[in-house]
């Protein structure tokens, strides 16, 4: 069996992360074939169709000094490729360090970075730490143009393409679709702290608060029936249950209807949460992609150069992006107000561009060339790929070099 690990930041009970590892998992089969065996970098698996065949790397507590890493390692020998799904996972040296010896502990691969994002860079060495990592892969899938422009400068011999966030792969989870529901209730609203968490300006924090109470006291009363504010972080220091216990009770002191919907490990239910709503204010990234994939009218508050990445790249009205602090209390009222009423803007890209786009991620693999045993000696450098015509289209097809198909395999633990 062909074992495959993916390798992101999941398992921090983050729901945006956990979408990023049901898309990597739905990927990894369509590229490497249905019957391959799963693990995945973390030690607490979300739950999605097919989490089930997963194994987590390590346990949740550590028994001794080191075991997440050493079991890590392990099962990292013990894949044939690894796929690095989703997030921004190639910038600081220490995180590259991290990633080039685990593609080291590897098989042969083929090794693919799907819907990632590389940089900033803080330094030369750390943009030589990418080029050596990047040139370890088959292909590289970047979910924003910058990060495009970065891999074929780092890496020109690399196959990259420009393709999309993953998380529109969750609908495919759902054969292709989400229901709809029957009727809209509520107002949603995701929010995070950001500058605590960040070094940065704690008086912002308190002046969003503070406005944010105004734009809920602005807003007509007739047009949602309750606020529901849902936790995309459920981290118990970092999570969003802190600022939004906040809004809750600023809310009910208003006299306003509330509700708090903790963080769920069930992505799929969280995007029926979203699909409930008549609208939402969305700050948490995911929160903005879970709006435009429900279909759900969004303002977007943006508080990171990502928030309004994602906005360019779905053609978001600018009418509907605003800073997450430096805001008018009265224009961010009148446009919930539009989206509450069904009148706001839509965004110019649609949800089924949107998934072609995240599908272009997984490109479909040669299955001779993966039957073939890996070679003595540990992993490859780099792999062949080369054009096949299949079903009337030109489809992608990763092979390896000819002069490695058939090699023995080497002995691995387990």
């Amino acid at each position: 069996m062909t074992r495959v690990l993916l390798s992101g930041y999941y398992g921090f009970k983050n729901t945006g992360d956990d979408v990023l590892l049901a898309a990597s998992a739905w990927g990894a089969r369509r590229s490497y074939g249905a019957e391959i065996g799963l693990a995945a970098k973390a030690s607490a698996l979300p739950v999605f169709p097919g989490s089930g065949l997963i194994r987590a790397a390590y346990p949740a507590v550590q028994r001794w000094r080191g075991e997440h890493r050493i079991r890590l390692w392990l099962e990292a020998l013990r894949s044939r490729a690894i796929v690095f799904g989703g997030g921004s996972v190639f910038h600081t040296t220490a995180r590259l360090a991290h990633v080039e010896n685990l593609l080291r502990l590897a098989g042969r691969g083929p090794h693919l970075a799907a819907g990632v994002s590389i940089g900033p860079f803080r330094s030369i060495a750390e943009e030589r730490a990418c080029a050596r990592v990047l040139g370890r892969l088959a292909f590289l899938g970047l979910r924003d143009a910058e990060s495009a422009a970065l891999a074929r400068a780092l890496a020109p011999h690399v196959q990259s393409r420009l393709t999309f966030d993953l998380a529109p792969l969750l609908l495919l989870l759902e054969n292709g679709s989400l229901e709809p529901p029957a009727a809209r209730r509520g107002l949603g609203i995701a929010l995070c702290d950001h500058e605590r968490f960040t070094n940065g300006d704690i008086r912002r924090e308190a002046l969003r608060r503070e406005r944010l109470a105004a734009v809920l006291r602005a807003i007509d009363r007739d047009l949602f029936d309750e606020l529901v504010l849902v936790d995309f972080n459920g981290h118990p220091e970092l999570g969003d249950r802190r600022i939004h216990a906040e809004i809750l009770a600023m809310a009910r002191e208003a006299g306003i209807p509330a509700r708090h919907e903790p963080y769920d490990p069930r992505p799929l239910a969280v995007l029926r949460t979203v699909a409930g709503l008549r609208a939402m204010l969305a700050m948490r990234l995911h929160a903005c992609v879970f709006g435009f994939l429900a279909r759900t009218p969004s303002v977007i508050l943006s508080y990171h150069p990502k928030s309004h990445g994602w906005a360019e790249q779905i053609g978001a009205p600018p009418s509907l992006v605003h800073d997450s602090v430096d805001f008018d209390p009265r224009e961010i009222a009148r446009v919930v107000e539009l989206a509450l009423q069904g009148r706001a803007p839509a965004p110019a890209l649609s949800v089924e561009t949107a998934v072609e786009r995240a599908r272009l991620n997984f490109p479909r693999l040669d299955r001779e060339a993966l039957r073939a045993p890996p070679p003595v000696g540990g992993p490859r450098r780099g792999v062949h790929l080369d054009r096949a015509h299949a079903r009337g289209r030109d489809l992608e097809v990763i092979r390896p070099p000819r002069h490695e198909r058939g090699r023995p395999e080497r002995a691995l633990p387990e």
